[in-house]
């Protein structure tokens, strides 16, 4: 990007966002992107470790984000104190995706307006004593699809959807420890007529992770963290005019291992790095036959933010990993493999406008930085942004 553009960028944000900090996707994201969230304090952490939700009370926010110009991704939420002693959060997540991936399987085919999913969640934490804190999350997602028989045309359609979710979580050794164990739970169906083609057989998610933070000097601190993801979509399908069913699944297994660092040279400046592992596979039966794939990723992370002025923070974060795959497919009774590895750099860049209370986080489009301004670049790209955040915290002096 030329120097006018770099001018035109920040100048385009400040006529655009004129008041837009730690407590949102896009803070995350702008600093290392994905998986960020593992190594640093920040109020979303809560879907991670619901114990730290009485830390970021009177909070209410919302946000936006999704693929390209479809910005389907919609979250909003509400955190409220009970005397300062505990914090009770309702988020309501609406999304085109579902936890548990029915959206291939056609459950909702036929549907005319085909809305998103719906995620209801309520987060409570609470100290139980000087060294311990505790905190549980529930959540509900459904989606119903029902349409009348046309003669001669299709028959009768009933579909539905909805997964349930606990989650324990900790924090303990002097506030050192987070913790958390969580379970999900889906049930799903399609009928068509008097035949179902569709149905759950035992889709299940089972969640651990845990972090550890090891300050070793004024401004430096080590946090070593595990993630570990046991996930089944398991289905029956079945056709008109039989009462033979076959079933499926698809079983996914993910765990990732990392070491993030924190280094607070300054005030209002955080730098974070991390080196990590993630190994995945997934195990797919069609009732017939069983493949296995595999990936294996070892990343790097480096990125921070700082204060730029009184009502602006900048982000800027890099990802560096090297993948290597390996995949099985059938070709009649014959099992074949092929194996193949690359690598890939990513680079983000966000920042926080802020005005009193007012918070506005926002995580900036690549194809932007690319191409800059159509009127610039010629190209209309998705936009300034691809994820923004909104709150207030009414509980700020």
């Amino acid at each position: 990007m030329t120097l006018k553009k770099l001018f035109l960028f920040v100048l385009a944000i400040a006529i655009l966002l004129p008041v837009a900090v730690n407590a949102s996707s896009s803070r995350y994201m702008g600093i290392g992107g994905p998986g960020t969230d593992y190594i640093i304090y920040d109020a979303s952490n809560h879907g991670l470790y619901p114990s730290l939700t009485h830390k970021y009370q009177k909070l209410l926010g919302i946000e936006y984000s999704g693929a390209g110009a479809a910005w389907d991704h919609t979250l909003v939420y509400c955190v409220w104190d009970f005397e300062g002693k505990s914090a009770v959060k309702f988020i309501l997540d609406s999304s085109p995706s579902s936890m548990f991936d029915v959206t291939s399987d056609n459950l909702f085919a036929g549907m005319t307006q085909n809305g998103n999913f719906h995620m209801l969640s309520m987060v409570y934490g609470r100290p139980m004593g000087d060294d311990f804190d505790f905190g549980v999350a529930l959540r509900y997602e459904g989606k119903s699809f029902a349409q009348d028989e046309i003669p001669s045309v299709q028959s009768k359609i009933d579909a539905s959807y909805s997964s349930f979710g606990l989650s324990l979580g900790i924090t303990a050794l002097e506030k050192n420890l987070d913790a958390t164990l969580g379970v999900d739970f889906a049930g799903f169906s399609r009928d068509e007529g008097s035949t179902t083609v569709l149905e759950n057989d035992g889709s299940m998610r089972l969640t651990l992770q845990g972090r550890y933070w090891y300050k070793y000097s004024d401004t430096n601190t080590l946090v070593p963290h595990l993630r570990f993801v046991n996930h089944k979509y398991g289905a029956k399908y079945g056709s008109a005019g039989t009462t033979t069913t076959v079933a499926a699944s698809e079983t996914v297994t993910d765990l990732i291992l990392g070491l993030g660092h924190n280094w607070k040279p300054v005030d209002a400046c955080l730098i974070v790095f991390e080196l990590g592992f993630e190994s995945y596979g997934t195990e797919c039966d069609d009732g017939t036959n069983t493949t296995t794939d595999s990936r294996s990723d070892i990343y790097w992370r480096a990125g921070g933010e700082t204060r730029i002025n009184g009502w602006l923070n900048g982000r800027l974060g890099a990802v560096r990993q090297w993948r290597g795959v390996t995949e099985e497919m059938m070709s009649g009774t014959n099992t074949y493999e092929t194996t193949y590895g690359y690598s890939t750099t990513t680079i983000y860049c966000g920042g926080t406008f802020y005005y009193h209370r007012l918070y506005i986080d926002f995580l900036v489009e690549p194809d932007f930085l690319k191409y800059g301004p159509s009127f610039i670049g010629g190209d209309s790209g998705s936009g300034l942004a691809s994820k923004v955040s909104m709150f207030y915290n009414f509980g700020k002096d």
